[in-house]
């Protein structure tokens, strides 16, 4: 099992076992990407195996918490801000902390300075050891180039020709690389939601780094990375948007009810940064990366319930952000703290 040889040759034999006994879960196969998914492979075991994806912790499982309700919560027909038990009131630079810090169990205790070495570390073994296992690829500096502009960008639409343009790739080229990123469990690919107005919205996706951890560790940020007086303090918006994402990515599974996760954004610049949606039932979801919120922060939720795409399914709008006021806006808006995410929700 330690040869890449052997590993493509264990997927028979797993056959030959599990169909003369049809016990469930004889064999866990673990690593940072899909065995059955590489190169070579003699047999991706249909019927016969389950993928799992073990993502980094939550807020919640890092506290030994359960995971939030809160989509459930919303969807209530009457939600109460009531029902949200907040766990702790944190300040900005608390916030920033958990950004720095990440959710990967074991960098996420090191000290700054081992946790930049992990993370390095934990990117060129996946370029050097694992890509080779999927796809043959013969420029691996292009990928690291491309995984540090990523981290650069994260949650933004990426322009391909500017992107491809910046490390010197084809745009073809660059659309397999950011695949390869994604089956390497680095990097996560949110398309972008249309509706029968498809015409007048764009079409192009965000990319979300799984791990802000690894973002900061990537751009060697620290705490005074994030002083407003620093010019890298304007990236906390997009580090801020990952971890929303990555935290919605993680409880929505634990809700009632699952739903598809999307972007928006309109020819007219309305955007919405993440949107739930199931059947006819949409919540649109805003991340705002300061202490206070106000009525224009709701204006795309609004338009979008009101007058867009939403006007004929329910709607429901939230707002996380830094601040520590559970707020209603009316027209089922509201403004959480982000830390609501890891918050107690009573029924």
């Amino acid at each position: 099992m330690t040869k890449c040889k052997d590993q493509k040759k264990i997927a028979l034999p797993i056959k030959r076992i599990v169909d003369n006994s049809n016990r469930k879960g004889q064999f866990i196969l673990t690593g940072s990407s899909n065995l059955f998914a590489t190169k070579g492979v003699q047999d991706s075991l249909p019927g016969r195996v389950i993928p799992m994806q073990l993502w980094p912790f939550t807020v919640a499982e890092t506290k030994r918490r359960p995971p939030s309700k809160i989509i459930d919560w919303i969807l209530q027909k009457k939600p109460s801000l009531n029902q949200i038990k907040l766990q702790e009131v944190l300040t900005r630079s608390e916030y920033i902390a958990y950004l720095l810090k990440g959710g990967f169990p074991e960098p996420r205790v090191l000290p700054l300075e081992e946790r930049e070495k992990f993370y390095s570390s934990y990117v060129k073994t996946i370029v050097d050891r694992d890509l080779p296992e999927i796809t043959t690829i013969r420029k691996a500096d292009k990928i690291h180039q491309l995984i540090n502009q990523i981290a650069i960008r994260t949650a933004q639409e990426i322009n391909r020709n500017e992107l491809a343009n910046s490390i010197g790739l084809k745009w073809e080229t660059l659309d397999s690389y950011l695949d390869l990123l994604t089956r390497l469990n680095l990097v996560i690919k949110l398309g972008a939601w249309t509706s029968s107005e498809a015409k007048q919205e764009k079409k192009q996706p965000k990319y979300h780094f799984i791990d802000t951890g690894m973002v900061c560790a990537l751009r060697r940020f620290d705490e005074t990375s994030f002083r407003l007086e620093n010019p890298s303090s304007r990236s906390i918006g997009g580090l801020l948007e990952s971890f929303v994402f990555n935290e919605l990515l993680r409880i929505l599974p634990f809700q009632s009810r699952q739903f598809g996760m999307y972007h928006w954004r309109n020819s007219k610049k309305r955007e919405i940064d993440i949107i739930l949606e199931r059947g006819g039932c949409i919540v649109g979801i805003e991340v705002k990366a300061s202490r206070t919120v106000v009525l224009d922060d709701f204006k795309h939720l609004k338009w979008f319930a009101m007058t867009g795409p939403g006007k004929a399914r329910l709607f429901k709008g939230i707002v996380f952000y830094l601040g520590d006021k559970k707020l209603s806006f009316g027209d089922n808006c509201y403004a959480l703290p982000v830390s609501s995410l890891w918050a107690e929700i009573n029924s």
